[in-house]
């Protein structure tokens, strides 16, 4: 008989309402944004710890200054947990 792995819980409604928000953008959000939209920094890193969404940091000109911001995407393992 094949074995059967356990599937890994679903995360919070909490979780699963910023991973919907990080799986309607193709190029991910800003932290910016989903800190506007009700999510806090430790669900923030809840998910990034969890490999549920990956972080990576730009540079954009804005007038003469540099500034450093930080996008967010969902991962494979993210749109999974939504569907379970």
């Amino acid at each position: 008989m094949p074995r059967v792995l356990p599937r890994p819980p679903r995360p919070p409604p909490n979780l699963q309402r910023v991973l919907a928000l990080l799986a309607s953008s193709r190029d991910g959000l800003t932290e910016t944004v989903i800190l506007k939209h009700g999510c806090t920094v430790k669900q923030i890193n809840e998910l990034l710890q969890g490999g549920m969404a990956t972080a990576s940091t730009q540079r954009i000109l804005v007038g003469k200054r540099i500034l450093e911001i930080a996008r967010l995407r969902i991962t494979e393992a993210g749109r999974q947990a939504l569907k379970r």
